[in-house]
Parts: C-alpha cells; structure tokens; sequence
C-alpha cells in the first residue's frame, strides 16, 4: 500500500509554512482550526479523504498537529508530478496525514532542542529542534 517513502518525508521537509496546533478540551481542531482556514482548503480535503475528520472533531480528543499548509501540499505535488487530486487519492494518505499527528498537547515552550517524538503513524519519527529565538521545526520545516 505504501508508494514511496519519500513523499512522506517531503511532506513535513516541503512546508515552508507549516504550523502546529494544539487542541483543548473542549475545541473541535477540524471545524473550528482547520476547515475555517483559507490556507489548508487541501488538508481539509486530504482529512475528509482518509475519513479523519471525525477523529478531529472530538472535542475531548487531545492532539498536536503538523498541518501543512495549500502551498505545501502544492509544492509536494509539482515535485513528484501529479495533481493535489493525485495525492488525496493515494492508497497510503491515511498513514501520511497521520505522521502529523502527536498524540497530546505540546506546547512549543515545552519543546527541547533535539526532541524525538513519535506521530500516530509510528514508522518514523519527527526530530524537533528549537532555536534561542524561540523558532520550532519539525524535521527541518519551520513550525508557525
């Protein structure tokens, strides 16, 4: 089912834009985060497409997420070829759109420089780094 393993790597590296977002008890991260933005019109596609979006809209599911942005999802697809169409069709999106995914809330503060944690999809890891200045990355794509 898996295609490449790279296109899931290039998915946290491509976003140059990509922002975590910590979800409360009580905030439902699909409808009142994501879905409202202008600027993750395909990750809500992509989620609506794995049939995730449930998992999102419980309100006392406690979650990070990597999410990455319309320019990210664009770039990711003019790099290997195909359409933002072709990648929501893919048989493994679940697995990647899961790879964005912590468990819990982490708060940027609570991050430490070199931090290795574990998304949902546990075939690989996700290396964060935090600068002096306070800037968060996750595998080298700056979080916002």
């Amino acid at each position: 089912m898996k295609i490449l393993t790279k296109p899931n790597k290039f998915l946290m590296s491509a976003a140059i834009l990509l922002f975590g977002l910590s979800i409360q008890a009580q905030t439902n991260v699909f409808d009142d985060v994501i879905a409202a933005s202008p600027d993750h019109t395909s990750l809500t596609a992509a989620l609506e497409a794995a049939e995730l979006d449930d998992d999102l809209q419980n309100p006392n599911g406690e979650f990070t997420v990597f999410a990455p942005d319309n320019d990210a999802f664009n770039d990711l697809a003019a790099a290997l070829g195909v359409t933002v169409g072709d990648l929501l069709a893919l048989d493994n999106l679940s697995d990647i759109l899961l790879y964005h995914v912590l468990s819990g809330e982490v708060p940027s503060s609570a991050i430490v420089n070199g931090d290795i944690v574990t998304p949902l999809n546990d075939a690989n890891t996700i290396k964060l780094t935090a600068t002096g200045d306070g800037d968060v990355f996750a595998n080298q794509a700056q979080v916002n």
